[in-house]
């Protein structure tokens, strides 16, 4: 089975590709095993591209929905009983994640309903967005604190790659003495960097509420006014006096709007046919895919469609068949939204058969891909320039991964010669770079 990590750019007026195509800058690691068994993008990689595409917090997609149930299960508490204004220490996430174009490990989270990536949150009771600035997520920031019986905790679930960190809130407001009267929990999604708060019991005994994620109170936010479960991006509302409701969640997405976060794009070669696969972690909007074929990776024909799954969190899982073409083919997906804009993902090389070697994209603006699957040995990868000066070298093992990607970045606009020296052979390439 091959497996490859997609990447898009969406257009409102048009529709564009990145992935494996003369502007691939960003896809930069592949590990791909002998024989083609994968070709896997590095998840470290996958949350660059992702952190690099879609920063700004204002950029983030918003939605809401109901019906959502609080997760359940074994947690580790951060505060205890009766802590008023109150910070928890700076606690692993579990896994890396990526929220306004940075890259976080730790988090801490407030008795009065905030909670801060990557250091100690403030402990400020007066909830007034505009004094904020850091990666702050705020479910529910009131004068609360925990009261006889609350406490803030948290748990960590899921596999490597789909992980989520749980932090729950069961907090009072302070006017309020007794038990905790109100829980909540925010999620963080590995991977797909989606931020999500969710609401159980509750009641409306606060001092006016906010709730939104910022980087800057001012400059870079978003506020929900709870009454009408809306967002701005432009007023701050630190007012919201009724509670969610049990089962209501608010969704930030990172991808600003881009309808699918990928998990994986797989396919698997048979007697007759190419199966072929792919896992969203999430989709927004998602109407129907389109998957198109092409054979020199320039003109593409449409070759099924497959409806999409709307709106969902959850991982999402398709399968398509296509007959087998001994030759490599390109596939890619063309995903539509529910409003009719499109985004592509890919494409992605189709290969069934092994040939000697392949140099993609070429011409090639940033770097390129030398893949050599029946090479199963060391060898020495030199490139000159039209004056026979060496401008580049590297060694690579194709018996430990028959992929390898060669940097263009320090080349200039030309012609050059790749020469590939093996213990059996050596062979010589052109490669333009653009």
């Amino acid at each position: 089975m091959k497996t490859c990590y997609p990447s898009a750019v969406k257009s409102s007026t048009s529709t564009r590709y990145i992935a494996f195509d003369t502007n691939a800058s960003r896809f930069t690691t592949f590990i791909h095993h002998i024989r083609f068994s994968a070709i896997v993008l590095s998840a470290s990689t996958l949350m660059t591209l992702f952190a690099t595409c879609y920063a700004q917090v204002n950029a983030y997609s918003y939605s809401t929905s109901t019906g959502v149930t609080l997760e359940t299960g074994t947690f580790t508490n951060l505060l205890g009983t009766f802590l008023d204004d109150d910070v928890s220490a700076t606690t692993g996430i579990g896994f890396t994640f990526t929220y306004n174009g940075t890259n976080y490990t730790t988090f801490s989270a407030t008795s009065n309903g905030l909670f801060q990536l990557g250091g100690s949150a403030v402990t400020d009771y007066n909830n007034v967005i505009g004094n904020l600035t850091g990666p702050y997520l705020i479910p529910y920031w009131d004068d609360n604190y925990t009261d006889a019986n609350g406490n803030v905790q948290y748990q960590l679930k899921g596999a490597p790659g789909s992980r989520k960190l749980i932090v729950e809130y069961n907090l009072s407001y302070l006017g309020n003495t007794g038990a905790a009267d109100k829980r909540f929990q925010i999620w963080l999604f590995e991977t797909s960097n989606i931020v999500q708060f969710v609401y159980g019991a509750g009641n409306n005994f606060n001092g006016g509420y906010s709730v939104g994620i910022l980087s800057n109170g001012l400059t870079d936010f978003q506020s929900v006014t709870v009454a009408t479960n809306t967002r701005s991006i432009v007023t701050t509302n630190d007012n919201n006096t009724t509670w969610p409701g049990s089962g209501r969640a608010y969704i930030f997405n990172p991808a600003a709007g881009l309808p699918v976060n990928f998990n994986a794009f797989e396919y698997t070669c048979q007697d007759k046919t190419i199966e072929l696969n792919w896992e969203t972690v999430s989709e927004f909007n998602c109407d129907r895919y389109e998957l198109e074929i092409s054979r020199d990776g320039l003109d593409y024909q449409l070759v099924t469609t497959v409806n999409g799954n709307g709106t969902t969190t959850l991982p999402s899982n398709y399968a398509v068949s296509i007959p087998k073409n001994n030759e490599i083919q390109y596939a890619r997906l063309r995903q539509v939204d529910t409003d009719g804009e499109s985004v592509i993902y890919g494409p992605f090389s189709l290969m069934c058969e092994a040939t000697d070697i392949v140099i993609y994209p070429n011409p090639a603006r940033d770097e390129t891909y030398l893949i050599c699957p029946k090479k199963e040995q060391e060898a020495t990868i030199e490139i000159y320039d039209c004056n026979a000066t060496l401008v580049y070298s590297t060694i690579h093992d194709f018996k430990k991964s028959t992929m390898t990607t060669i940097d263009l970045h320090e080349l200039k606009a030309g012609t050059y010669l790749l020469k590939l020296i093996a213990l059996d052979e050596t062979s010589v390439h052109l490669i333009i770079k653009e």
